[in-house]
Parts: C-alpha cells; structure tokens; sequence
C-alpha cells in the first residue's frame, strides 16, 4: 500500500488585533480613531507592536480509496513550524493536539494561534509601515500571500509513522506536501 503524504494549504488570517486594537475592519492608518492611533503611537514609543491573530492552515489527505480498498485516514500528530512574513522568519510554535484527517480529499482546518510583537522582526520600519503590515495581514483587505509557514509535520497512518525530516513550505496559493 502506497500511502500518499498530507498536503497543506494557508487559508486565512483572523482576529487580527494590534495591541487591545480589533484590527479587522482597519485598511490603513487613516482608518483608526484618534485614542487608537494615540495608542498605536505609544506602543512604538515603547518599543513594542504586540499582535495577536488566528493563522489557519488546512491540512488534506490525498489518500482516496482505490481498487476496492478503503481511503486511509493520517493522524498529524504533530506539526513544528515557524512563521515568515514578508520571507522574514518571526516566531516558532507546535500543535496542540494530534488531528485525524480523513482520506478521499479529507481537509481539517488547524487554528494556530499566533503572539509576537512585530517590532521585534520589523524594528527598522517606522508606525505607518507597520501598521500596513498588519492591516494587510488581517484588516480589512487583509490577504495571506505574504505569509508562509516552513514545517516539518509527523503523520502516522493505519500502517504506522510516516517519519520524514524534510520540511515543506507551506503557502495560500496551493496545497503542498514535498
């Protein structure tokens, strides 16, 4: 039996907030109120931009069942990646949990969520660069295509562990699983 590695996708980013700002419905700095771009302004003074949001990736099993034999389900039971914004390499994390995912083009959805302070990797860009940033990440108009996330995910199937020390990239234009 010939089993087929999990493919992942970026799907979306959510919950976006700057610090206690909701920045959901923001597009630019022009879109903030007057307290709020005076509470941007502090946190660069401060030398933080603290963000907090929900970066989902889905996960899909590409094993269908074939010839009589019944699809495979994977059990991703655990996923170490590293977030890059802008191809710059920010913060590290881990599954929770392990998560089965179906056979026959199953997809399960992982929220991971994500905490750092953008001026720890961006501090050589002013207020208004990095406010952008994260309208465009998760405003408005927020969009994931400068987001990728290099993993190195461990599966296991029916037949045991598919162990393999290659990592993937994984990115929002395609699923991908090399």
């Amino acid at each position: 039996m010939n089993v087929k590695p999990l493919q992942f996708k970026i799907r979306s980013i959510t919950a976006m907030r700057v610090g206690s700002i909701d920045i959901s419905s923001k597009t630019s700095i022009t879109s903030f109120s007057i307290p709020e771009a005076l509470a941007l302004k502090d946190l660069i003074a401060a030398k933080s931009f603290p963000v907090t949001f929900v970066l989902t990736v889905d996960a899909m099993n590409p094993n269908a069942g074939t010839n009589g034999l019944k699809s495979v389900p994977l059990t991703l039971e655990d996923l170490q990646w590293r977030l890059l914004i802008d191809s710059r390499p920010t913060i590290t994390g881990g599954l929770d949990r392990p998560l089965e995912i179906a056979g026959n083009n199953g997809t399960t959805s992982i929220p991971l969520t994500v905490s750092m302070d953008l001026m720890k990797t961006f501090g050589d860009r002013d207020l208004q660069s990095l406010v952008n940033l994260a309208c465009a990440l998760g405003g408005a108009k927020g969009s994931t295509a400068s987001v990728a996330v290099d993993a190195l995910p461990t599966v296991r199937s029916p037949l045991g562990k598919l162990s393999s020390d290659k990592r993937i990239m994984i990115v929002d234009a395609e699923f991908r699983g090399k």
